[in-house]
This record gives structure tokens, sequence and C-alpha cells, in this order.
């Protein structure tokens, strides 16, 4: 029936009248307008189509129009049956669609809170708040923010976000949500580019894995606020980080890694990287790297504090990290692969076996592994665009672990933000770029500020 055969065990009678609908998305966060249009086979084109709706599948009309095109405001959560039947006004045929359970409509918040006393879906209030992290994320669809209530939480099985969610602690201070290891094989998994976790201390990852505190997976995602402390291994096997970047999409930002360790005994048959993995063109943004330890062996080369096989380093404060091979940061590619840092301080580190010259930065020879407007406290800078201090010039007080800029630090205005996202905070949320240029590192110096006190 028509020019030629139809695809499939049926065929289409193309002069029968019928009538179907669609929208664009039907998984939605409230509140929403849909907006549906109707399609009609077997009608002339002069022909006159009335259409009635049940926009709430209650069974009513809740409208009679001959627009093909309408729309409805949904503001309750649930699953949602569409129907739809049309009438041809011409001809008098008639035709009809309903589509079962077709609109999934989800709040745009959802709550988890250790206390709650009634947990349900969809954890819209706090009252009836999911106890579990994992629970909210599974019953969210993308768009959703997840806010987790101050406490310390358990964390057994990596909390796994694969879908374009946020997930965020209530107060903003990480401090006040804690996602504590209790033999999971990590904490934190993202693997969707829409992903973002923020606002957590992850503590006390203990295998030996990549990202024990935080993974990010090929898909992507974000890691955003979070402190990553106490990750531990050890053990002769290797290949284990605290946090993991994994990706293009991947991003670290505004985040301390701080205070992780490893112990590896025997031959290493691989490395361990304390701090940071980035690899495949992730970027690691405004975050401090510092007080990261590797008690092992030199068998194969890799940084305590950043290893960076593909990616970017930004405005990166990396210092006091120490382990056998390099202390600091290592640009790892040897070919034409994107390999960089900028902006970024990288001092007072150590390693314990190689000596000085892998102190703070390693790299490859390639042109690609470049290290731009970055500081250390080496006896000579990395090249003319790099400046180098001793710490106690350089950092507040670095005695006491105190890694902003010192008074008259040469970090202050020396970094340079043309072409960059460098964002509008620093570390502390204060204002990325105060005085005449960016600070180098993640913190920015307010000491430039200047108080007039006039005496009358």
């Amino acid at each position: 029936m028509g020019d030629a055969v139809d695809i499939g065990c049926f065929e289409l009678d193309p002069d029968a009248f019928t009538a179907s609908f669609s929208t664009e998305a039907t998984t939605l966060t409230l509140p929403c307008t849909v907006t549906f249009t109707a399609a009609c086979t077997g009608a002339g084109g002069g022909d006159v189509i009335r259409y009635s709706w049940d926009f709430d599948g209650d069974g009513g009309t809740d409208l009679v129009t001959t627009d093909a095109t309408v729309s409805r405001t949904y503001t309750e959560v649930g699953t949602v049956t569409v129907s739809m039947s049309a009438v041809n006004e011409t001809t008098g045929a008639r035709g009809g669609c309903v589509r079962e359970d077709y609109l999934h409509l989800f709040p745009r918040t959802m709550h988890v809170a250790p206390g709650s006393g009634a947990p349900a879906f969809p954890y819209d209030t706090w009252r009836n708040a999911a106890t579990n992290v994992q629970d909210a994320v599974d019953a969210a669809c993308g768009g959703v923010t997840i806010v987790v209530s101050n406490g310390a939480y358990a964390i057994s099985a990596p909390i796994t976000i694969a879908k374009g969610v946020t997930l965020r602690g209530l107060t903003g201070n990480p401090e006040d949500v804690v996602f504590a290891n209790d033999n999971a094989e990590r904490l934190l998994y993202l693997d969707h580019a829409d992903a973002v976790a923020a606002g957590f201390v992850l503590e006390g990852g203990s295998r030996k894995v990549w990202g024990q505190g935080a993974y990010i997976a090929a898909a992507g995602g974000t890691v955003s606020n979070c402190v990553v402390r106490g990750c531990t291994a050890s053990g002769s096997g290797g290949a284990a980080s605290a946090v993991h970047v994994g990706s293009a999409y991947g991003l670290v930002t505004h985040c301390a890694v701080t205070n992780n360790a490893y112990a590896a005994t025997g031959t290493p048959s691989s490395y361990f990287v304390p701090g940071i993995r980035v690899d495949a063109g992730g970027r690691v943004e405004n975050t401090l790297v510092a007080d990261n330890v590797d008690t092992g062996n030199p068998n194969y080369m890799a940084a305590s504090g950043v290893s960076v096989e593909r990616g970017r380093l930004l405005n990166c404060t990396v210092v006091n990290n120490s382990g056998p091979s390099v202390g600091g940061v290592w640009l790892n590619r040897d070919n034409a692969a994107y390999c960089s840092a900028t902006n970024c301080v990288v001092a007072g580190n150590a390693s314990t076996k190689l000596g000085a010259t892998y102190g703070n930065i390693y790299r490859h020879a390639n042109t690609q592994n470049r290290f731009d407007h970055c500081a250390t406290d080496d006896d000579a800078p990395i090249n003319a665009s790099c400046t180098n201090a001793p710490v106690s010039v350089l950092f507040a007080d670095w005695d006491r672990h105190d890694y902003r800029p010192a008074a008259n630090s040469p970090l202050v205005d020396a970094g340079v933000s043309s072409g960059l996202a460098v964002g509008t905070a620093d570390l502390a949320g204060r204002p990325r770029i105060f005085g005449k240029a960016i600070d180098i590192g993640c913190y920015e110096s307010l000491h430039h500020a200047r108080t007039m006190l006039i005496l009358q």
C-alpha cells in the first residue's frame, strides 16, 4: 500500500485515519511545561481535525482544540498517562492514541538525611528524605539536585553517579558532611559529563585502586569543593591514587587533597600516586595538593603530588609532598599529547630517593609538556615565564601549613588569565583576581589591600 512495501511484517494503510502525538522529553524536573504535537495520517490538506486531550490520565477531557500543538504545565511529582482522541470533522473519521506512563516527573531538589523518620520517594522534603545517598541518586533523573544533610556517612560501596545529577552538601562547608570509608573500593565514582559532587569530605580510602577517594570515569564529571584525605594503601602492587581524573570531561576544582599516604613494600609492579592522577585530557583547577607521602621504592616514575599522564593543571598549589620519585608534579607524556601546568606553585616537595632534581617538577622533554607562569623554590626558574623563591618568601606561614601567598610574595599578580577560564573565586572563596592580575596558586592574596586611618 503506497509507493513501496513497508519494512517489517506490517503494512501501513496511508488512506486510513490515524492519530498520535509526541513530545521532546518525557523525563523532566518540576515545575515544567510540556509541549505535545499531534500528527494524523489519512487526512486531506484542508480537513479540520478536532483534538481532545487528557493530560493527567484521569479519564476526563482537559482540552479540546483544533491546534495540533498544545502545552500543559505540571507541578506534581509522578508518572503520568497522556491520551488524545481526534475527529476529522470533514470526513467524520476518528482516531486516537493513549501513552501509558508517558511522563516521569521529578522534584527539582531531593534530600538525604541520616535521621529521616519516614524515607520515601520522591524525597522532596526533609521529612521523607532518603537515609542512603545512593537511594536518592538512583531515584533521581538528570537535572535534579540532591542535598545531603550534615553528618557522617559510612560508605560501604562507592556512591555512583552515572547521570546528570548534582550531589551537594547542605551548608557548602565540606567538614559538615563526611563520607567515611567502610570497606568500600572507593568513596565516589562519577561517570557522566553533567554529574557534580560538591561540598564533602572523602575520608579513608584504603584499597589499591585509582581514585580511592574520587574517581572520574570516561564519561566525565566534576568534583568541586571537596576535601580528600586519609587515603592509605600498602603492598607491592601499585596502581593507586586518592583522586583519579580519567576523562577529557573530568574536572577537579576548588578541592583540597591532603594527608594521603602509600607505603609500598618490596619492589612495586606499578606506581602509587598519593595525591592526584590526571589522564585522558582531564583538568585540575584551583586545588591544593599538600602533605601527601609515598614511602615506597622508585621502581616506576610517578609523583606524590600530581601525576599528569595527559591533561591540565591551572592555578593549583602543590606543596610539601614527598615520595621516592617525583615529589611535586610529573608531566608524563613523551608524545604529542597535551600536558601542561599554568599559574601553579610547586614548592617544598621532595624526592626521597632520586634527589633534588626530581623534588618539585619533572617532565618529559616533549614541547607539549609545558610549565607556564609557575613558581617553585628550586635554585633556578623553569623558564622565563616562571619564578623561584624560598618557601618562607612564597607562603604566609610554611611551618604551620598556611599555603596562602605571603605579604610580598612573588606569587602575587604573577599569573596569566588571558584565554583561561580561571573562575570567579579562589579556594578560600575570595575573588579570584584581586589586584593587577591573578595570583599563582589556588589562593588569591588580599595583602595589597591598604587601609587609610585619618585622625582628627
